[in-house]
């Protein structure tokens, strides 16, 4: 009996320490990754929000403000309007439909009713907006929706230089190009200059142009602010002159080699039988040559030239390219493709996919301290969250910085994404959490804020709130705990100093 008794107590002993191991896996999951030695992930938060699987945008309310027209022309009482944002358009497009619609009250439509968006491309810096309006408009009206349209997205934080095209082609009064327009731009003095330009010979004149320059790993245009000569007897010479200059920001080369006799005569414009206005421009072979001896990519080299010329130049649907006599009818693409042009027309949707934006990414440097690299990214990946993240883990282009994240992680690794009001949510696989568990204290401190910062620099998020498979809450491995949201922390980030750049 006495056995039986010591049996049963030993059993019950086993089944309670299963029991309590049970419970304590709950909290604290020991979880195996490719059969390495099993890692425990931190305790769950306590009322933390569900940790993301998949990527999703919450819907949000936003406030904007849109500038109709007044009873007398003008354009300065912005009225308020709520939208519901959602993941399906950006906040530039949606702001813009808002302007197309009439206003109530004593506010006055900026368009012809039944007007429309056909693209809003948001560049860093620069919104370009196409718009399609159901009649003709004067320049008048021109003015007033440049007026509108760049003071309601002047709003929108970032936001510095409006770009506007009506049926595809660039703004123009009175064939004069409208230019970028800046928040210190008066369209009103643009609009008298350009009453007077015709009455002036070999009148020429300075407007802000949005010209595209190549991103470092050539992947990407990306538009600049420059300031042009504007001269209607040779109206592609300046842009070209421009993109042959050493950019003024960091992460991107010059979109045409400097080559000192570059056109073997000045450019003109044929008007096909489709009514197209092509722009001829006719470059020597010394140009092909300085081409050929920078190594650019050939397909970006002309991405850079047609979206700057005809982003800028008013009434140009397209642009062909003589070099030494010969048209340019197609060009080879890095894969070992060729892409051909009919006829060898070029026009700006040809190359506008690969319009990007240089986003800020930071990786360790030797220093201990965060350093920032520019990396491009289409427009249309740009606001990604996961596209950074997959950057970021792709490491740096600079020799002299260090990956953040530790080695062996893969895309599959990033389970979920979220963005919710200011914070945004990563849920990272349990690979992570185990390969980190290396880290020093300094490398665990660089991968979180490396981490953080980027995704910080993101438009609207403030803070990050980290999870692995799911769970968060205690520190990472010495010092950076993971309970909360986590802030940016510029005071990690290695400072250049007077370098507007960076």
């Amino acid at each position: 009996m006495m056995n039986m008794r010591r049996i049963l107590s030993a059993a019950l002993a086993v089944m309670l320490s299963l029991s309590l191991s049970a419970c304590s896996a709950k909290k604290t999951p020991r979880i195996a990754s490719n059969g390495e030695e099993k890692i425990t992930l931190p305790i769950r938060e306590a009322n933390a929000p569900p940790a993301p699987y998949g990527d999703k945008k919450d819907s949000e309310v936003y406030r904007a403000s849109i500038y109709y027209a007044s009873a007398d022309g003008s354009v300065s009482v912005p009225s308020t309007r709520v939208l519901w944002l959602n993941s399906q358009s950006s906040v530039e497009r949606r702001i813009a439909e808002e302007l197309m619609k009439v206003p109530g009250g004593d506010a006055l439509a900026v368009v012809p009713r039944g007007s429309r968006i056909a693209s809003v491309e948001a560049a860093g810096e620069i919104v370009s907006v196409n718009v399609l309006p159901t009649a003709v408009m004067s320049d008048m009206e021109v003015k007033t929706l440049a007026e509108a349209m760049s003071r309601t997205l002047f709003e929108l934080s970032g936001v510095e230089y409006v770009n506007l095209f009506l049926y595809g082609r660039a703004a123009s009064f009175n064939g004069l190009p409208v230019g970028l327009i800046g928040k210190t731009t008066d369209v009103s003095a643009l609009l008298d200059e350009s009453i007077h330009f015709a009455e002036t010979e070999n009148a020429s004149v300075s407007r802000r142009a949005a010209v595209y320059f190549p991103s470092v790993d050539e992947t990407c245009v990306i538009p600049m602010e420059t300031t042009l000569s504007y001269a209607p007897d040779d109206p592609a010479e300046a842009v070209l002159r421009a993109l042959g200059n050493e950019p003024h920001a960091r992460g991107v080369l010059s979109g045409v080699p400097a080559c000192e006799n570059m056109f073997e005569r000045k450019s003109h414009y044929e008007v096909m039988p489709s009514g197209d206005r092509i722009l001829n421009i006719h470059l020597t072979n010394d140009a092909f040559d300085a081409l050929e001896a920078s190594g650019h990519d050939r397909h970006m080299y002309l991405a850079s030239i047609v979206l700057s010329l005809t982003s800028f130049l008013s009434d140009t649907d397209g642009v062909l390219i003589t070099i030494g006599g010969k048209t340019i009818t197609e060009v080879p693409l890095s894969g070992g493709t060729m892409r051909a042009f009919s006829a060898g027309i070029m026009k700006r949707d040809d190359f506008a996919a690969y319009i990007g934006e240089n986003v800020p990414l930071y990786f360790s440097g030797e220093d201990d301290m965060l350093h920032r690299e520019f990396r491009a990214l289409p427009i249309s990946a740009s606001d990604s969250a996961r596209a950074r993240i997959l950057s970021l883990m792709s490491g740096p282009m600079d020799d002299e910085n260090r990956a953040v994240f530790p080695d062996g992680v893969r895309a599959s690794d990033i389970l979920g994404v979220q963005i919710s009001g200011s914070v945004l949510s990563v849920n990272l696989s349990s690979n992570v959490y185990r390969l980190a568990q290396g880290f020093t204290q300094s490398e665990e401190e660089l991968f979180v804020y490396g981490l953080v910062n980027t995704l910080s620099d993101l438009r609207g998020v403030s803070g990050v709130r980290l999870y692995f498979e799911g769970a968060t809450g205690s520190v990472l491995t010495q010092k950076v705990y993971l309970e909360g949201v986590i802030l940016k922390n510029p005071g990690r980030v290695y400072q250049i100093v007077n370098s507007a750049s960076n």
